[in-house]
């Protein structure tokens, strides 16, 4: 008598096959999570580094420039993962001018809405060149203040078209102060954001925010000889920024002109920054 076994050979031979793949199945590991969507891709990649299983990214919105930038930092783990542990970051910006160095003016970065993504900004006080090149390091601590890493980036800083920097003595202790031009950076006819940082020169290492100042501003035309109405002054909004708003009736070259006061003193006047659009 033929047994079921031998009489369907072939539907057995099927079945122990089935039964195999389905068993191996279970056995073999996960595959690793695809990597997140880098959401500063729009955005200038400046530079990369990595250090451990830990790899930080530096965006930025265009090239570096002697002036206020902000900056983005993408923190990702060895499988390409946003690092979503929190952490304290600091940027460090360090000027080498062979037989001296000096710092710039910080705001050190806090983190974004995005896991792993965090930003700041850096006032740069001088271009790359012959004068010196610049290192920005940035050092990560854990939230018990733990050292986790340090990165090192030289970074390539250019003179604007347009000044977005004005360092002087002002003239009540004979400061150094840093005034830059935040907004606007996309300038159009009408109503526009208009914001300064101030700084000071404490030491070398030090450019703390000044948060005491009134700012005064007036958007002239020069070469048509009038101004402009309906401009909101600045008032300080936190950290050395102080925000307005600049109306600009027409295209063209607008000259903006700042007086800023400690009290009833006069810091600075006569200084101006250019804007043409």
């Amino acid at each position: 008598m033929t047994s079921k076994r031998t009489k369907y050979p072939l539907l057995w031979v099927l079945l122990f096959a089935i039964i195999t793949l389905i068993s191996c199945k279970k056995t073999l590991p996960e595959p690793d999570p695809k990597p997140d969507l880098n959401p500063l891709e729009s955005y200038m990649l400046i530079a990369t580094g990595t250090t451990g299983n830990l790899t930080a990214m530096l965006y930025a919105e265009d090239s570096l420039i002697v002036g206020y930038n902000r900056l983005w930092v993408l923190l990702r783990d060895d499988k390409g993962q946003n690092v979503s542990t929190p952490l304290n970051l600091s940027f460090h910006p360090l000027m080498d001018m062979g037989t001296m160095s000096h710092a710039s003016p910080v705001e050190h970065p806090l983190s974004a809405d995005t896991p792993g993504v965090y930003m700041g900004a850096v006032v740069f006080t001088m271009p790359s060149g012959a004068m010196g090149s610049w290192m920005l390091s940035l050092d990560i601590e854990g939230t018990g203040g733990n050292p986790v890493a340090s990165i090192d980036w030289n970074v390539n800083i250019k003179t604007p078209t347009q000044t977005r920097l004005l360092s002087f003595e002002g003239n009540i202790n004979q400061e150094k102060l840093f005034v830059s031009l935040v907004e606007p950076r996309k300038p159009q006819v009408g109503i526009n954001p208009f914001e300064i940082t101030i700084h000071k020169r404490e030491t070398g290492m030090s450019y703390p925010a000044v948060t005491h100042y009134t700012v005064t501003f007036d958007p002239q035309m020069p070469t048509m000889g009038h101004g402009s109405p309906n401009n909101v002054q600045p008032v300080h909004i936190g950290d050395g920024h102080y925000e307005g708003k600049a109306n600009f009736t027409m295209t063209g070259l607008w000259r903006l002109h700042l007086t800023i006061k400690d009290g009833t003193e006069t810091v600075k006047d006569g200084i101006s920054f250019d804007v043409t659009f």
